[in-house]
């Protein structure tokens, strides 16, 4: 067997080679992060309520949206939520309609029942939802920066692999 201490280098990872990936608690610290996504790129065109990174976070049930103006079809849902942070309440839920980059051209995002959570600095999705309700595969390779999902009409949708899966900004 295989000690924990050895992992690295049995498996060839080199030594410093994976590092810590701070999440965004500030406004000017999501602000600079998808700016430093969208590759340093003028934001004038982005909507400001869209100037959030959005990962795809494989241990999420159910997505969660951090504007209004990201959900269609709004109702009243009052619940209690638990997440990395802790336990949240919420008081509504809607349609969420998210364009994101996706390849050939720009994609909505469009998933039913999605918790609005404002204090939150980025948006959520649930990719093993996502892959029961919209057939949506992932693709990530070993030691890579890069992944993609892919819907089945064919829609690529590109992430950058920051230790989380995070989509590349409009």
């Amino acid at each position: 067997t295989m000690l924990i201490s050895n992992i690295n280098s049995e498996c060839g990872v080199l030594p410093g080679r994976i590092t810590e990936v701070a999440m965004p608690h500030t406004n000017d610290e999501t602000v600079a992060l998808f700016t430093q996504l969208r590759g340093g790129q003028d934001l004038s065109d982005i909507p400001e309520y869209l100037r959030c990174p959005v990962i795809m976070d494989t241990g999420c049930g159910r997505s969660f949206a951090t504007n209004k103006k990201m959900l269609k079809d709004i109702r009243s849902h009052r619940g209690m939520c638990t997440g990395a942070n802790g336990r949240f309440a919420t008081d509504c839920i809607g349609t969420l309609h998210l364009p994101i980059n996706a390849l050939p051209t720009t994609f909505v995002w469009k998933e039913p029942d999605v918790i609005l959570h404002t204090t939150c600095s980025y948006v959520l999705l649930s990719p093993g939802r996502a892959s029961k309700e919209m057939g949506l595969s992932l693709n990530l390779d070993s030691y890579s920066d890069v992944a993609t999902c892919s819907l089945p009409n064919g829609v690529v949708i590109p992430l950058v692999n920051r230790n989380v899966l995070m989509l590349r900004p409009l």
